[in-house]
């Protein structure tokens, strides 16, 4: 396999840690105006990550990608029209980089200071932020080429609280935060499912490698394969 590693946030960026083992790593610090160090919107690079999938649409060799971003993630500050699509003109501004001080954690816990009506808007906008961004990566898989036979899996480390019960962050262990997003797709071998089984992150690999079919010899995962789950209607 080619592997290789489009990442959002500088603390992944780590030859030793997730950034061992793949052939190319992209990552840059963020340079466009407002951006925060350590930081880079997924729009900055999409781009590139378009250009490497079309670079493997003649080639028949097998790859692996990691489409990393941290959008939507706080300090939340969606660029330009985002920023505004979901959000009241009468809902006051927000000074939220200016209470981060220099340290994310900052932003998480308890806090009813915080205006949740402009703290929700700010999610929201750079969820769908993400969401163009994604669509155009998931346009580019769908066209002619080799692409037609790739697994695409869609998937967070964690939730968020956005201000339910004056909660920030995902510090605080609740339905907000262990509730994420588990999508996978392949044009033949998965059929439209929705599960309504429980499951959690630490399915994905015996999940995938069995649908690539690789073997793990001797290696004992802690989550289940659920391959015959998604391959059958529940």
């Amino acid at each position: 396999y080619n592997t290789a590693a489009f990442l959002g946030v500088w603390i992944l960026n780590d030859p030793g840690g997730l950034a061992r083992g793949f052939d190319s790593i992209n990552w840059r610090q963020p340079a466009e105006p407002g951006a925060v160090h350590g930081i880079r919107r997924s729009g900055t690079y999409i781009d590139e990550v378009i250009a490497y999938l079309r670079a493997r649409q003649n080639d028949s060799s097998p790859f692996f990608l990691w489409i990393h971003t941290f959008d939507p993630h706080a300090p939340f500050l969606p660029p330009g029209e985002y920023s505004r699509m979901f959000r009241s003109p009468t809902t006051p501004d927000f000074d939220l980089l200016g209470q981060m001080k220099g340290n994310i954690e900052n932003l998480n816990g308890y806090r009813p200071s915080f205006p949740s009506d402009f703290m929700l808007s700010q999610y929201l906008g750079e969820l769908r932020y993400w969401d163009s961004n994604f669509q155009k990566i998931f346009e580019t898989i769908q066209e002619p080429g080799n692409l037609d036979n790739t697994l695409v899996v869609y998937t967070s480390d964690h939730g968020e609280n956005v201000g339910e019960d004056n909660i920030y962050g995902h510090l605080d262990i609740n339905q907000h935060v262990i509730r994420t997003p588990l999508i996978m797709w392949h044009p033949d071998l998965i059929p439209p499912t929705k599960l309504k089984t429980p499951v959690q992150q630490s399915d994905l690999a015996p999940t995938i490698l069995d649908f690539l079919k690789i073997k793990a010899a001797g290696v004992q995962f802690e989550g289940k394969n659920l391959k015959q789950l998604m391959t059958r209607s529940e």
